[in-house]
Order: structure tokens, then C-alpha cells, then sequence
């Protein structure tokens, strides 16, 4: 659990939460996360998917659903949320210039990003994930979600914001909101976070090779637009 949430570590202001993040040069582990979901402990900006994708090698497959391990460091620092795929490194670029366009600077994404899935399971189709595994990972990513205090979240594929939305205004409800796109989007309050969080839907998933800069302009102009109506 971290302990540290009266500092600057969750600031609403990004560049006041960078400052604090990179004091120390080194990343420092702060707590241990489900499976599925890493990166920055006090991430910014919150990239929120299905489920892992395809794995790396076939000697681990991870099932997902039920009994979610709970073996994935959230860190702080410098580096804490840098997206770096070691397959099909093309990924790396996109995934960059859809982050870069959030924040409007590589660092702070680099420090201030966290991948969270719904389900934890290696699944390259996400449409032939249950639906009952997405369902219950929504408590899952609300729990990592109070604690790391997002001002963004960017849900990566329709199916990802069909299932988390609804929940999600269950138990928060919306604010007023006045769109820049025509992306799906919408505003809550978390408990204790001080700040609106946008949730918005992504155009097009940075894993795939047709995501572009298009795409990444207008997830830069609906987080403009959000933090004009909801500055720091």
C-alpha cells in the first residue's frame, strides 16, 4: 500500500508530480500490483486494456480469470512508466506518440504512466475474453486506480470502455462535460483524489500499426479541452 499520498507524488498538476517522481534518480518499488497491471505507482495517466495481449514465449501463458496473482511492481522514478516491448518493437513508437500527445512531453510519460487490464490472461484476440473476467478485473483496476490518482485514463479498445464505464458510473457519477471530439468520454471524481479524472476512449489501439498521428491528435485535443474545463 503506499503511504505517501499527501505529497507531491499526486499532484493533479503533472509537472509538480514529475518533479517529486524523479528527486531520486532511481526507481523505487512501492508496492506489488495484480498481474496485468504495472508501471507507475502514481501514474498520471492511466492506459487501461483488456488483457496483456499475446505473450512473449510459449513456455508462459497466463490464463487470467479468477485467483489473479499479485506479482507486478508499481514503481516511482524516472523511468517507473516507460512502455517497452522487447517483440515487434514498432509498438514502442506508437505507444510513445499516443502518450507523448496526453502529456505533451516523453518524459513525464515515461515517468507517469501506468498499463493497467481488466483480465490478466494472454489473449491476442481480446473479443474471446469472457466477459465475466472483464467484469471482475473492473474492481480490480477501480481499487489501483484510487490509489494511483489518475488525471487521465485512456481505454485502449471499445470493449475495454463498453465494460469499465458502466461500472465505473455506478459508483462515481459523471461530471459536466463538454467534449472536444467526437471520442467517447467522460469525467468522475475518485474518492480522496482532490481532482476529475478524464476517461476517454481511444481511436485506435497504439498496438496496432495503423494507429497514427491523427489518432494521437485527438486524444491531445480532448485532454486539452479536460484541462482547460478541470485545471490543476
Amino acid at each position: 500500500m503506499i503511504t505517501v499520498a499527501a505529497s507531491d507524488l499526486f499532484s493533479a498538476d503533472p509537472a509538480v508530480r514529475f518533479a517529486a517522481s524523479t528527486s531520486s534518480k532511481q526507481n523505487r518499488h512501492v508496492a506489488d500490483w495484480p498481474r496485468g497491471c504495472r508501471g507507475a505507482a502514481n501514474g498520471w495517466m492511466m492506459l487501461l486494456g483488456p488483457s496483456p495481449g499475446r505473450q512473449d514465449s510459449d513456455d508462459d501463458i497466463w490464463l487470467g480469470g479468477p485467483h489473479r496473482p499479485q506479482d507486478e511492481a508499481a514503481c516511482i522514478g524516472p523511468t517507473a512508466g516507460v512502455v517497452r516491448y522487447e517483440t515487434n518493437k514498432g509498438r514502442n513508437r506508437r505507444w510513445n506518440m499516443l502518450s507523448e500527445a496526453v502529456f505533451g512531453r516523453l518524459d513525464y510519460a515515461q515517468a507517469l504512466t501506468s498499463i493497467m487490464n481488466l483480465d490478466w490472461g494472454h489473449h491476442p484476440d481480446s473479443s474471446k475474453i469472457p466477459d465475466a473476467y472483464l467484469r471482475d478485473g473492473c474492481m480490480v483496476v477501480y481499487e489501483l486506480m484510487k490509489e494511483s490518482r489518475p488525471r487521465v485514463v485512456v481505454t485502449l479498445v471499445r470493449r475495454t470502455w463498453d465494460v469499465f464505464v458502466p461500472f465505473l458510473t455506478t459508483i462515481v457519477s459523471p461530471e459536466p462535460y463538454r467534449r472536444a471530439t467526437q471520442l467517447g468520454s467522460v469525467v468522475v471524481r475518485l474518492p480522496n483524489a482532490g481532482a476529475a479524472t478524464l476517461v476517454v476512449r481511444a481511436p485506435q489501439h497504439p498496438s496496432r500499426h495503423f494507429f497514427n498521428a491523427g489518432h494521437a491528435e485527438l486524444l491531445r485535443a480532448e485532454t486539452a479541452r479536460f484541462l482547460l474545463q478541470y485545471p490543476p
